[in-house]
C-alpha cells in the first residue's frame, strides 16, 4: 500500500512503528503523525468530538485516498488529506449540540473547505 492510516490504537495493537510494513504512514490522534521515507509532520487540528463519533476514521481513510489520486508526494496527500479531515472536525463542533449534530454539521463543513480556508486553519505541532 502507499499509505497506512491507523489510530494510537491500532498502532500498538500492531507493536508499534517498526512493525508497520509501510513506507509511509499516518497516525491519527490529538497530534496527527504523518511519516514518509523519512520525512515527518505532526498536525495539530481537530477536536475531541471527533473521537466520539463512529467513522470519522473512515472518513478520513476515504479523504485520504482521494487526496493520494491526485497528489503523488504521499507525505503531502496525507498531511492534506487529515488536515481536511482534522478542519472541518473543528468546525463541526463548533456548531454541534452533541455527537448527533455533529455528523451532518461534519460532512457540510468537509463539503464546504477549499484550499485557502486549509491554509488559514492549518496547524502544524
Amino acid at each position: 500500500p502507499t499509505l497506512l492510516k491507523v489510530n494510537a490504537g491500532e498502532l500498538a495493537a500492531m507493536g508499534g512503528a517498526g512493525r508497520l510494513g509501510a513506507s509511509s504512514y499516518a497516525v491519527t490522534g490529538a497530534v496527527d503523525v504523518v511519516s514518509c521515507g523519512g520525512r515527518q509532520l505532526r498536525l495539530a487540528n481537530g477536536d475531541p468530538m471527533m473521537g466520539r463519533v463512529t467513522a470519522t476514521g473512515c472518513a478520513a481513510g476515504a479523504v485520504l485516498g482521494a487526496c493520494l489520486a491526485v497528489e503523488p508526494d504521499p507525505l503531502l496527500a496525507a498531511a492534506s488529506g487529515l488536515s481536511f479531515v482534522a478542519i472541518a472536525g473543528e468546525f463541526a463542533a463548533g456548531g454541534a449540540k452533541g455527537p448527533g449534530s455533529f455528523v451532518p454539521a461534519f460532512l457540510d463543513a468537509l463539503y464546504g473547505l477549499d484550499a485557502r480556508t486549509l491554509a488559514a486553519q492549518l496547524r502544524l505541532a
